[in-house]
């Protein structure tokens, strides 16, 4: 039972990498796929000697198990985004050693000596102290770079890994000092990577450290399904104590049964999908943008609203990017050290761009973003949205891009009625300059003619007199062409209506 146990957890193991390389192909995610066959290697050589009692497995179980330090601090560096410095150094280290282990593995098989070397207790002695010191120093590493995580959601994501990896370390010194014979607990190690796999499966499930947590919970829930309705088989088998030919009208009256109501089958199993797994970030933004759409707020709000929601429910910072002219202006954001205030590029983009999955990278690192998403309302391209991942996975759900493109598309529609609104309200101020403008114009024009007139009039007796006069005309020209250009710019000039004496005014025309 023991053995088997092993072997599911190997499997465990390797479907856990296998899907999450699969799912996104990044750093992090080839890093823990690396780690995950490492350790899906382990358990499976230790069924394969201990079990079957085929040698070479042991052999292969030494090799594999000196590589895991090297494999464990490389999934730490993606987890934190180290890429050198010492981290590489030390990384590189962990691999020389383990290729110098397999060059003496290797050397076994032709050198009897060798082979009495490898089963010395002295060799035994040499690789529990590389595992158990590169493990502990990686797990401090561990520890101190958690310390300084900025976001709470991360360094709950990453507490976790703690514990998993600290239940694999203590299981693998255990199982190494067995080996040493200091103690009887046999398979130690295999049932700390069981339990390491199974804290890391529910990071993934309920967490989502990796791209893959959907994966898993629609998993879980089809196989929480089938082992019901498994169980309803066995159970009619029982009863019917295995006659086939009334067992076979049992399974046939199920299946029908799960046909007919296979929609609200559906709606179960989704409703269960949610309480086991608890309310995604995606169903959580939905139900918050239809709350925003509903409330009377004005467009601009709305926008920053959404936005909001958006970041705080898929761990990324937002902006939003407006077309002005040649370029794109930053119109809002949360968080002003990814997003540049200026984006020098008119090109628009009709099409949503993910980093890892568009060619356009530089287009994606000119915008400071991991996601682009367009703001478009029929024809009219107004901007973009742009999403800069807060943890070291950067990869986005297919749900969450679906959910990101039903914002842009209720961003695009606000963002179009708030331009069309401050565009009516710039013309209908336009439209009030224009007018004041013009009635201003008519106002100073007809005391100006006057003075006009009168200065047509005026003859200077002395040349200091004349210039004077001259200087008085040419201001007065320019203050006329001054009011024609305020005529132009207003569309319609009003004209107020005032009772006037005839006589006066006859008088004050001959005058000028």
């Amino acid at each position: 039972m023991l053995f088997e146990f092993i072997i599911i957890t190997a499997v465990f193991n390797a479907l856990l990498g296998i899907i999450a390389v699969i799912k996104s192909r990044n750093r992090l995610n080839f890093s823990f796929f690396m780690l995950s066959m490492l350790l899906a290697a382990w358990n499976f050589c230790v069924v394969m000697y201990k079990n079957y009692g085929i040698e070479v497995f042991d052999r292969i179980n030494f090799i594999v198990v000196l590589f895991i330090p090297a494999a464990a601090l490389n999934f730490v560096m993606a987890l934190f985004g180290k890429e050198g410095g010492r981290f590489l150094i030390l990384r590189n280290i962990y691999l020389a050693a383990a290729f110098l282990g397999t060059v003496f593995v290797g050397s076994t098989f032709f050198w009897g000596q060798m082979y009495q070397a490898f089963h010395s207790y002295a060799c035994k002695v040499m690789n529990f102290l590389f595992e158990a010191g590169a493990n502990i120093l990686n797990f401090a590493i561990l520890i101190k770079l958690h310390r300084g995580i900025k976001y709470k959601m991360e360094r709950e994501k990453i507490g976790y890994v703690i514990i998993a990896f600290s239940v694999l370390l203590s299981g693998g010194i255990m199982d190494f000092t067995e080996s040493l014979e200091w103690h009887n607990l046999l398979y130690m190690g295999n049932i700390s990577a069981a339990a390491y796999a199974f804290i890391i499966f529910a990071v993934i499930f309920r967490l989502r450290l990796f791209n893959t947590g959907f994966l898993f919970k629609s998993f879980m829930v089809y196989a929480f399904f089938a082992a019901i309705m498994a169980g309803l088989i066995t159970a009619a088998a029982e009863v019917l104590l295995y006659k086939t030919p009334a067992l076979y009208g049992v399974i046939f009256v199920i299946c029908i049964t799960v046909l007919l109501y296979a929609g609200k089958i559906y709606v179960f199993i989704h409703g269960l999908s949610r309480k086991i797994g608890g309310s995604g970030g995606v169903e959580k933004a939905r139900a918050a943008i239809e709350t925003v759409q509903k409330e009377g707020a004005p467009a601009d709000e709305k926008l920053k609203t959404i936005m909001s929601v958006l970041g705080a429910e898929f761990e990324m910072d937002t902006a939003v990017f407006i077309v002005n002219g040649e370029s794109y202006i930053k119109w809002w954001c949360d968080n002003d050290e990814h997003f540049p205030d200026r984006v020098n590029i008119r090109e628009p983009v009709f099409k949503t761009l993910v980093r890892y999955e568009t060619k356009k990278i530089e287009f994606l690192d000119a915008f400071g973003a991991d996601i682009l998403v367009p703001l478009v309302q029929g024809v009219n391209f107004y901007g973009l949205i742009g999403g800069k991942k807060r943890t070291v996975d950067i990869s986005f759900l297919e749900e969450e891009i679906m959910v990101l493109e039903e914002a842009a598309n209720t961003l695009a529609h606000q963002l179009g009625s708030h331009i069309l609104y401050r565009q009516q309200a710039e013309e209908e101020s336009m439209k009030r300059m224009g007018r004041v403008a013009g009635q201003m114009a008519h106002e100073i024009n007809n005391p100006l003619t006057a003075l006009w007139g009168a200065a047509q009039l005026l003859d200077g007796r002395s040349e200091q007199e004349k210039e004077n006069v001259g200087i008085i005309r040419e201001e007065i020209k320019r203050l006329k062409n001054i009011l024609e250009q305020w005529r132009v710019f207003s569309d319609r000039i009003i004209i107020e209506k005032s009772k006037v004496r005839i006589n006066k005014l006859l008088k004050d025309t001959v005058k000028m």
